[in-house]
């Protein structure tokens, strides 16, 4: 469906918790036959084995977001990164992290980690409930001085994000104007269609209105 009505896409990127590696393997193989322009895939990641665990609920989840991103860099044609959430925990830098992963990857570079900040979202974290939380402005300066803006198109975004994530934390007010329903939709797991992560309006239930058909697999990948 992508292809066929985004005639002018240029980079796919989607992430993935690792849960179920060998399906995320097989998927990405799939997605790469069909694609033959330039495709990405986080790998999600938010600290050590201890804090990641308990960050997902998921026991092992660490050992299997290490393997799924070692077996994905094996796919041609597929760029892959770890992806940092950051909670503003006491329990969780990034430096701690890019050295566990260098633990069992020794060759892995830094500037391959995303790091993207948590929002509070009802539909997409399940969080509302969590109080106010801070983030890690030290750990985001510590990354910008090491980062640096090159051609790749995808550590570009990276770069820009993280400069513009950068003034909000310093102003406390989004340095950009809101984007939902413009450039950005997001389709909930349950196949319910949102404005984007943030925004909680339903905008109406794919699966009711029987407008997922063949494509519901890829989607809820």
């Amino acid at each position: 469906t992508f292809k066929e009505h985004c005639r002018n896409l240029r980079l796919l990127h989607f992430p993935t918790n690792a849960v179920n590696g060998k399906k995320v393997i097989n998927i990405a193989k799939e997605i790469r036959e069909i694609f033959d322009y330039e495709m990405v895939v986080t790998v999600s990641l938010d600290g050590p084995p201890d804090v990641h665990d308990q960050l997902r609920g998921i026991p092992g989840n660490f050992d299997s977001a290490i393997e799924t991103y070692k077996k994905l860099t094996t796919i041609p044609g597929i760029k892959v990164y770890f992806g940092q959430t950051l909670y503003g925990r006491k329990n969780q830098s990034v430096q701690d992290t890019i050295e566990a992963i260098l633990n069992r990857i020794p060759d892995y570079s830094p500037d391959e980690l995303h790091l993207n900040l948590a929002i509070k979202s009802s539909h997409y974290y399940g969080n509302s409930h969590v109080p106010d939380f801070s983030h890690p402005v030290a750990d985001l300066d510590r990354v910008l001085k090491t980062k640096k803006p090159v051609r790749d198109p995808f550590q570009t975004i990276e770069w820009m994000y993280l400069k513009q994530a950068k003034r909000y934390l310093d102003s406390g007010k989004t340095p950009t104007d809101c984007k939902a329903l413009i450039s950005s939709l997001y389709i909930s797991e349950k196949g319910v269609l949102y404005p984007c992560t943030a925004w909680d309006r339903p905008l109406g239930d794919l699966r009711k209105n029987n407008l997922l058909g063949n494509t519901h697999r890829e989607i809820t990948a």
